[in-house]
């Protein structure tokens, strides 16, 4: 183990699985270094890596299984080559504009906390998330394509996609833990490009969720954002929190605009003996439930509640006898 290294300034070059297994603090890489070469530090163990700002060239599997704490690329970089941060371990991860295209393999089993892709991205290559432990990523709008196994059995809390793809390649998501997509549409899916899928699928019309379907995805995994009742019914059983949450990651009104606050907000009636009460953590139907109350009471006190919500949904609140005597 070494606590710093210092290489000469004069060097240009470094050989192949030159700091592969490495254990060290700090190490500044000299700025005459314009590419890393293949494992180079593989395996490693460093602290705070400082790279060179002329750097232009990422080789095969340079960081794999690398655990780095602090690790900044230059603005000057230009290619990654395949399986570069494979099973890598790094907090932040930015990769500068002007990388065109993330290769194969490239974050394959890695754990990065957050990791941000630049807007000049143009291609995605196959499993280049395959497996990986992700925080937070983002897919530019300049990508139109999800390529094969790309995020097959990949693991993240929030991943934005572009509005619109091309394409969705054989076994894309298959059996990833990601819990909400948002993807406008989609003109073609390759086979089993969502197999053993979990999550859930939010989409703009008809004819978008009719292609999830046929992908084999099940109808209560894909949600059409343009009914209404069909959204209320996938959210019912979230918290005020997590459906806020997801309206934010996924940049969306799930429910009518300001529809949570207009329900929390209407529940509070001067006069009536209601309890102050933490909405954050009610799923939907709790609060419907006790709107619902607060409405009859209200009835019962002369007192006029304007409440927005379709019928139908405050029906669904209801036991079933109480719906059976309202049809009667």
């Amino acid at each position: 183990k070494i606590n710093k290294l210092q290489l000469p300034s004069a060097l240009s070059t470094i050989g192949i699985r030159t700091f592969a297994g490495a254990e060290i603090d700090t190490l500044e890489i000299p700025e005459g270094v314009t590419a890393l070469p293949k494992d180079c530090f593989k395996a490693s163990k460093i602290k705070k890596l400082q790279l060179p700002s002329a750097l232009s060239t990422i080789g095969m599997s340079t960081f794999a299984g690398a655990e780095i704490d602090t690790l900044t690329l230059p603005s000057t970089l230009a290619t990654i080559n395949s399986s570069a941060f494979a099973e890598a371990e790094i907090d932040t991860l930015v990769i500068p504009e002007g990388v065109t295209e993330i290769p194969y393999a490239c974050f394959k089993a890695s754990k990065i906390k957050t990791l941000q892709l630049p807007s000049t991205l143009k291609t995605i290559d196959s499993r280049a998330f395959e497996r990986a432990a992700i925080d937070t990523l983002a897919i530019p709008e300049s990508v139109t394509a999800i390529p094969e196994g790309c995020f097959r059995k990949a693991k993240i809390k929030t991943l934005t996609l572009p509005s619109q793809f091309e394409t969705i390649g054989a076994n894309a998501f298959r059996g990833s833990s990601i819990d909400t997509l948002y993807i406008k549409d989609v003109k073609q899916f390759q086979k089993d490009s969502f197999k053993d899928f979990t999550g859930m699928i939010f989409t703009n019309n008809k004819e978008s969720k009719d292609k999830f379907l046929d992908a084999g995805l099940q109808s209560t995994q894909v949600v059409n954002l343009a009914e209404r009742e069909e959204c209320f019914k996938a959210l019912i059983g979230k918290t005020f929190t997590e459906i806020r949450q997801l309206e934010k990651d996924l940049e969306l009104n799930l429910l009518d605009k300001d529809y949570l606050t207009k329900l929390e907000q209407g529940v509070h009636i001067e006069g009536l003996n209601v309890p102050n009460v933490s909405f954050d953590h009610l799923t939907l139907e709790e609060a419907v439930k006790l709107k619902l109350k607060v409405i009859n009471a209200s009835k019962a006190s002369n007192h006029i509640t304007m409440f927005n919500q379709p019928s139908s949904e405050i029906d669904k609140t209801q036991p079933e006898s109480s719906r059976e005597k309202k049809t009667k």
